[in-house]
């Protein structure tokens, strides 16, 4: 009896850890986007291609084997800004991408210039992140930029990722949408080129 008492202690006693460690990844992700948010995002113009690979590579690494990461460049217009920034977001759109596919499936980023995005005739740069896993669910889609709506809860989702990169973008004058289906979802972002924000700016 006292043997299974231990072992239901030690069983509760894992639950409850397996909850703090959650909720403490959720407070370091919450602290993380915070600081995120209040840094500039002023900077140098910039290629967006080489930052795209160079996350893309990172997020590989850390994601099951079943899953591809294919590329389709072309050639685009400097942005301007601060690439790290940008690095988050492209992170955080490839990981929930990933997720989506549970284990085995293709990711594909896509990359092409944009038409001319106001009067003043500067054409700015466009991102497609596209998975073909099974889609975002009907009810869920309304809410995915909502900061701390997660459909993966229970495996410690802080539902901070695609706030803070619609947030991201849109202090860098762009915008991000989605497009999804069964097969296949699309995570779209535009980007002022580095002139075209100028001009605005000026």
């Amino acid at each position: 009896v006292l043997a299974l008492d231990l072992l239901e202690t030690a069983a509760r006693l894992r639950t409850n850890l397996g909850g703090i460690e959650a909720s403490l990844r959720k407070v370091k992700g919450i602290a993380s986007a915070l600081r995120l948010l209040g840094q500039p995002v002023e900077g140098d113009c910039f290629d967006i291609g080489p930052h795209l690979l160079a996350t893309a590579a990172l997020v590989k690494g850390a994601i099951p084997a079943g899953i591809q990461i294919e590329t389709r460049f072309a050639q685009t217009p400097a942005v301007s800004g601060r690439p790290e920034l940008l690095n988050e977001v492209w992170s955080n759109l490839l990981t929930n991408a990933a997720q989506a596919l549970n284990g085995r499936g293709t990711i594909t980023i896509e990359t092409q210039t944009g038409p001319p995005g106001d009067a003043s005739g500067f054409a700015g740069v466009i991102v497609h992140i596209i998975d073909d896993g099974p889609g975002i669910p009907k009810e869920a889609l309304p809410r995915i930029f909502d900061a701390h709506f997660t459909t993966r809860a229970a495996e410690g989702g802080s539902g901070l990722g695609l706030p803070l990169a619609q947030r991201i973008v849109e202090k860098m004058g762009g915008a991000i949408t989605v497009q999804t289906r069964p097969g296949r979802t699309c995570f779209t972002v535009h980007l002022p080129a580095a002139v075209q924000r100028a001009a605005g700016e000026a």
